[in-house]
């Protein structure tokens, strides 16, 4: 599956990859991190070079697309850990591609594709 990615999740992609927390790459932008977090969240527009910063990111991993749908679904990190039965340090590992875990992609993916499915037939 090809997730298209808003402007908000290309920035958090990108600064992962850049190594960078929210904290830390709000000190290189001169900003704080809340405003980080809007953009993140698509609440606010982020600058013009930050945008062209992240443009191009190439084929998310098995770990980013996980993290996508999850942050799609609302679920925090412990709540989709818990209903996976794994542990949340467990999970942010995962995301982070430091793990593999085929079946809680596999977990994650059905219930990304079963919420897209309802929230389709709901509006």
């Amino acid at each position: 599956m090809a997730l298209k990615l808003t402007r908000g999740e290309r920035i958090m992609i990108g600064r992962r990859r850049d190594g960078h927390t929210q904290g830390s790459f709000a000190e290189e932008q001169n900003i704080s991190q809340p405003i980080v977090s809007r953009w993140e969240s698509d609440e606010l527009e982020p600058p013009k070079d930050v945008l062209k910063r992240y443009k191009r990111l190439g084929k998310l991993s098995q770990g980013e697309q996980a993290l996508i749908m999850r942050r799609r679904l609302g679920l925090s990190i412990r709540d989709a850990a818990k209903m996976h039965g794994i542990s949340h340090f467990h999970l942010i590992r995962i995301e982070a591609d430091e793990r593999q875990s085929d079946e809680y992609t596999t977990f994650i993916h059905h219930a990304y594709e079963k919420g897209r499915i309802e929230h389709a037939v709901n509006h």
